[in-house]
């Protein structure tokens, strides 16, 4: 009976089979001293191989990671800025090479995992998976830092470039000024001549001479006019710098009725007033009085046979772009921003629609004949502009008009 010789291998191949496995050892040294994690599995999810790092970061024995499932050894937090399901469980999809961010809770600690996946074709068309995981926390962390680091530089750009343009509109406003006094102040003298002059001659003009009396007072009447333009003038010259406090907006609209209280009652006017409690709002009280009271006169001028007359106050979020919201530089509010609101409201005659967009021009009136200069509205607007509030004038649905301030807070 003759036995059967297994096949010996020859000197050639144990040295080719010793080659091989010295090989395949430095490989597997060089995968496990690689910082990501790598993880081989089959079709299914079975995990074949993986490197130390894996074992570290599931924090498990090398020998209890081989045969488990990845999806029950990796259990990641969803992420909604990419995929929502588990990357084990996106084995049959058409992609080959997949990349996506997860998130991994140890205990207190939480993780960022990058995680790619490439398809390997085995023997036999098998199909196989190589996942690569890698910690992005901190370079997360340092993004998020950045980008709050490049937002705060814009926003302190932004108050920069807020800050030069107060100087630059200040310095217009002292240079109007400064010629404002001028101008006024050469003006004044010639004017109380005049002034004088005329009281002279009429004096001496009585009842035989009527045409004489007519020139007269219509020429003292043009110069009451002049006056006042000189007085808003200076008014004007005055409102180029302002001292900022928090103050209580409730309390100077108050102060400004007291001022006008008089006109009020000669004119009939009921007054209501609508006052939210809102926080201080910082602002120069005696400049803003002015504005208020200037508002308060023009409504009372428009309702010469009594009315009523609105003060409301409270906060308004800025929901829509216009109208000095936006993110400009040079825009006073930003959208979503919370601002304190005065509304001085009449039920007057309104203003015509055709000169709505003219009343803060210098010296445009619809009320020349009862002495307006003009200038009230434009000097209102000025004082607001450098507090870096607005106003906002229109009429209401059922009559009269309706002034809007809005101020930061």
């Amino acid at each position: 009976m003759m036995l059967s010789k297994e096949p010996l291998l020859t000197d050639n191949s144990i040295s080719l089979l010793n080659e091989l496995r010295t090989t395949l050892g430095k490989l597997e040294v060089a995968l496990s001293a690689i910082a990501d994690s790598i993880v081989w599995t089959d079709a299914q999810g079975k995990i074949q191989w993986c490197n130390e790092a894996f074992a570290r970061l599931v924090g498990r024995r090398h020998i209890e990671v081989l045969g488990s499932q990845l999806v029950d050894l990796l259990v990641l937090e969803e992420d909604r800025a990419s995929h929502q399901t588990h990357p084990a469980q996106l084995l049959q999809s058409p992609e080959t090479d997949t990349v996506g961010c997860y998130r991994l809770r140890q205990g207190d600690r939480k993780f960022i995992l990058e995680i790619s996946r490439t398809r390997v074709w085995a023997e036999s068309h098998n199909a196989t998976f190589i996942f690569v995981i890698r910690d992005v926390t901190e370079n997360k962390r340092s993004e998020a830092e950045l980008r709050k680091a490049l937002s705060n530089l814009e926003k302190s750009h932004g108050v920069l470039k807020n800050a030069q343009w107060q100087i630059e509109q200040a310095k217009k406003l002292e240079l109007i000024g400064r010629l404002a006094v001028s101008v006024a102040h050469s003006i004044k003298n010639p004017l109380a001549s005049l002034r004088m002059g005329i009281d002279y001659f009429a004096g001496g003009t009585g009842a035989e001479d009527p045409e004489g009396t007519f020139i007269l007072t219509s020429m003292k009447d043009a110069l009451e006019r002049v006056n006042a333009v000189i007085g808003e003038l200076l008014d004007f010259s005055n409102s180029q710098a302002v001292t900022m406090r928090p103050e209580d907006i409730n309390s100077i609209i108050e102060h400004s009725l007291l001022l006008v209280q008089h006109d009020l009652k000669r004119s009939g006017i009921k007054v209501e007033r609508i006052f939210k409690e809102i926080p201080p709002v910082p602002l120069d009280r005696n400049k803003i009085a002015h504005v208020l009271v200037n508002l308060v006169v023009n409504a009372i001028q428009s309702m010469p046979k009594g009315g009523t007359l609105t003060l409301r106050t409270g906060l308004e979020k800025l929901e829509t772009l216009g109208g000095r919201v936006g993110h400009r530089d040079f825009d006073f509010f930003k959208p979503g921003e919370t601002v304190a609101v005065a509304e001085i409201e009449d039920t007057g005659v309104g203003i015509p629609e055709e000169v709505l967009g003219k009343v803060f021009e210098p010296f445009f009136t619809t009320k020349r004949a009862l002495g307006g200069t003009g200038l009230g509205l434009s000097i209102a607007a000025s004082i607001l502009e450098l507090h870096r509030a607005t106003i906002e004038i229109r009429n209401r649905e059922g009559g009269g008009a309706r002034a809007t301030l809005r101020f930061q807070i």
